[in-house]
């Protein structure tokens, strides 16, 4: 991720509301999130209207690397990781439960997660969802990029395992406004689109699949 670099305003929103642009996945999003699975295989479908373990998915257990260096100012843990859901009739029993989360707060919309500060504290950066447990830093510590920071989970206001990442002007995720990101370098599958694209210093497209690629 390359930070300065702004193509469009920051937006204004809070935590936990949707954007329009996604990659794969809302960047902010409260609801479904659809996120990187394995295929549905015949056996599978029966499980699809109920509830289904997140081990099942892709995603889950994955490790979470940090994508730029910073410290650590907040660490969250010991929130579960819920069961997955990808059908309209297995959301309905999660969407009844959408308000005892918010009341709960942050800890509970975000699940477990991390926040660095970056840039001396102008830029703040939060992942979220992570698997209960899998934690592996502490306030006040000094990351690294590519450094192992926890799995993939499904904690939170989640509905299947995946990573909710934001750059954001605090590290009050109740207050904080979120900030562009640009990604270094990626294959870019677009929706529609027959082919890839080489992007360097970029933003994906709406509904584009990514590949991350080393930098040159």
């Amino acid at each position: 991720m390359a930070h300065g670099e702004q193509s469009r305003p920051a937006s204004t929103q809070p935590w936990d509301r949707p954007l329009r642009r996604a990659v794969r996945h809302r960047l902010h999003g409260r609801g479904r999130a659809p996120s990187v699975s394995r295929r549905p295989q015949l056996a599978d479908l029966p499980r699809r209207r109920t509830a289904e373990p997140p081990k099942l998915f892709y995603a889950f257990g994955r490790p979470i690397l940090a994508p730029a260096e910073g410290v650590v100012t907040a660490v969250h843990d010991g929130e579960p990781d819920l069961e997955a859901r990808r059908s309209q009739p297995a959301l309905a029993s999660y969407a009844l439960s959408q308000g005892s989360r918010l009341r709960r707060g942050v800890g509970a919309v975000a699940g477990n997660h991390v926040i660095i500060s970056m840039t001396g504290g102008k830029v703040h950066l939060a992942l979220a969802h992570f698997r209960k447990g899998t934690l592996r830093v502490s306030v006040g510590q000094r990351v690294v990029r590519g450094q192992h920071l926890a799995d993939c989970g499904n904690s939170g206001n989640s509905t299947q395992p995946h990573l909710h990442m934001q750059a954001m002007d605090s590290s009050d995720l109740s207050v904080a406004r979120g900030l562009p990101m640009l990604f270094r370098h990626y294959r870019e599958w677009m929706s529609g689109a027959g082919g890839y694209r080489l992007a360097h210093r970029a933003v994906p497209h709406e509904r584009a699949v990514v590949e991350p690629l080393q930098d040159n």
